[in-house]
């Protein structure tokens, strides 16, 4: 990215002619003055006109005898002028003037806003050729939400509070907002994390959501259709108990296989089809079949539900003997002292209950 500073503008409330102040590219500009003259105005200056949150330039005869702050700078573009206006009693002002061309001249006075400082943002954003993917897919607005031109300002200011502070290192990183999205963004940065890497987190999410959505369908598909087979079977007993299908019929648990029985006992005459013994014995024996299984689970269930009442009462003891022991700790000073001979037998049988309680559970 191609940006270099090469004026700064400040416009007064009265008639007479902007104050300029013009800087060289390329080169390392000093600004040499006597004390409070502005000096240290400079860099709130130019924040404010890159669009900043709200207005740091320092109450006093700046803010009181200027109108309009403003800057020009070099770009791929040709240069800019970004005037912004001073915002009296409130933080800031959206109130911008952006003027375009191949080389830019101050006007003497600036009567209306013709943009936004939203409108530069994104310009600056352009111009800095910045993603408008997130860092994280899913992240919502904040520390993990798309890398702006307004987080490398970070990397641009050094005021004298940030030079002075041994615990900051970089401009407005002395709160945890701008310190956390500095801390995300600095990847990109240095190019570890490129465009490319962050399209490609898109796609994988966006591939993911659909994964899951398939996967989601398949499910319920799966589902539906172990039901369909469930109901076609029990179709096909039916049609054995009434003769429709001989007894020795085994029942398929093949898709095909179940459609072409159900299509074979379709175009079976009714009329000529009678119950058979063995027809309603095959019943029968899958009656007893289905006894037999809801009996074995109903045995595993009382089986498991009394190993956990064990486990229950096994948990209880152990909290109570805790709760014992931290008892007795607290009333003796040096510990269990005497009392630890009369409780020896206690604590014995404790331990044997909880060991029988575990081979039992086991």
């Amino acid at each position: 990215m191609y940006f270099q500073l090469r004026k700064l503008i400040l416009w007064p409330r009265t008639d007479e002619a902007p104050r300029e102040l013009d800087l060289h590219p390329g080169v390392v500009n000093v600004i040499s003055g006597a004390s409070k003259t502005g000096k240290s105005a400079v860099i709130p200056i130019v924040d404010y006109c890159l669009a900043s949150h709200k207005c740091a330039i320092p109450v006093g005869v700046i803010r009181e005898n200027c109108s309009w702050f403003g800057i020009v700078i070099d770009t791929v573009e040709g240069q800019k002028l970004l005037a912004r206006r001073e915002p009296g009693d409130q933080q800031s002002t959206g109130d911008m003037v952006l003027i375009e061309g191949e080389s830019v001249d101050a006007p003497r006075r600036i009567a209306n806003k013709n943009t936004t400082h939203m409108n530069v943002k994104r310009m600056l954003d352009r111009l800095a050729g910045l993603t408008r993917l997130g860092l994280e897919p899913e992240a919502e607005a904040g520390a993990q939400s798309r890398p702006s031109f307004r987080d490398l300002m970070a990397f641009t200011f050094q005021p004298q509070n940030i030079v002075a502070n041994p615990d900051v290192m970089f401009f407005k990183a002395d709160t945890t907002e701008h310190r956390e999205k500095l801390r995300t963004i600095f990847p990109y940065v240095l190019q570890a994390v490129t465009a490319d890497v962050l399209q490609a987190r898109y796609e994988l999410e966006r591939l993911g959501r659909l994964l899951r959505r398939r996967e989601n369908e398949l499910r319920a598909l799966v589902a539906a259709g172990n039901a369909w087979r469930l109901e076609a079977q029990s179709w096909l007993r039916q049609a054995i108990e009434f003769g429709l299908l001989p007894p020795d019929q085994r029942i398929p648990t093949d898709w095909s296989d179940i459609v072409d029985l159900l299509r074979g006992v379709v175009v079976v005459n009714g009329e000529a089809a009678h119950p058979t013994l063995a027809g309603i014995d095959a019943a029968l024996k899958r009656l007893q079949e289905l006894r037999d299984e809801e009996s074995k689970a109903a045995a595993e269930l009382t089986q498991r539900r009394q190993r956990l009442s064990e486990l229950r009462r096994l948990i209880e003891s152990s909290d109570a003997y805790g709760s014992a022991l931290r008892i007795q700790r607290d009333a003796s000073p040096t510990g269990l002292g005497s009392s630890s001979c009369r409780t020896g037998p206690r604590i014995r049988y404790r331990f044997s209950a909880m060991a029988d309680a575990r081979r039992s559970s086991s």
